[in-house]
């Protein structure tokens, strides 16, 4: 059993080859893993969809590569300490990224946020969402005005944006375009954002 992800990640790195090296390092490390494995990755691209992307479907949503510059967004699932694996990845780079480099690590609950800020790892606050259902009746009063619903709901999401500016905006016209937003933008059971006090 496992738990579904989403990544953000821009970073610049300073080589390539220290990037490629320095991953490879990272995953035959005793001090990482119990049972290191040796990769062999050889492109950066490899290891994107190494570290964001289901083995059965590789596949990334955003991938580029350019100047030395990797931006990459994906959704995936992964098991539960796939995202502990993913910030030691980040912490173990932090030396050969460049400034402004930052991952942000949407896990069912929750955002994980790193970033490079000055030479130095800077660890961004984990924000914890309320999961606490609403009851059907709430579902229901939701629902019953579409126009009143997605006024409610945009209200309540740019409140949590305001205290938490790493969420990306909201972008939908209308309440049927809810769940897919979700899943594109942040993957989690977008169900908790309909109970923000």
């Amino acid at each position: 059993m496992g738990q579904c992800y989403w990544i953000n990640l821009e970073i610049k790195i300073k080589n390539e080859k220290n990037f490629i090296d320095k991953t490879n390092q990272f995953f035959n490390d005793k001090s990482q893993f119990s049972e290191p494995a040796e990769m062999g990755f050889t492109n950066v691209e490899q290891i994107m969809l190494h570290m964001f992307a289901e083995p059965s479907y590789r596949h990334l949503e955003e991938f580029s590569y350019e100047n030395n510059k990797i931006i990459c967004n994906n959704g995936f699932d992964a098991s539960y300490g796939w995202g502990d694996v993913i910030t030691n990845w980040f912490i173990y780079l932090q030396s050969i990224l460049e400034d402004g480099s930052k991952i942000y690590i949407y896990p069912d609950t929750g955002v994980i946020h790193y970033e490079i800020v000055n030479g130095t790892l800077v660890e961004g606050q984990d924000i914890q969402i309320d999961t606490d259902y609403p009851d059907f009746e709430d579902f229901e009063k939701f629902y019953s005005n579409e126009e009143e619903g997605l006024k409610g709901f945009t209200k309540q999401y740019n409140e949590l944006r305001e205290k938490n500016p790493e969420l990306p905006k909201l972008e939908i016209e209308s309440l049927d375009e809810l769940t897919d937003w979700f899943d594109e933008n942040l993957n989690p059971d977008y169900e908790y954002f309909l109970n923000i006090n």
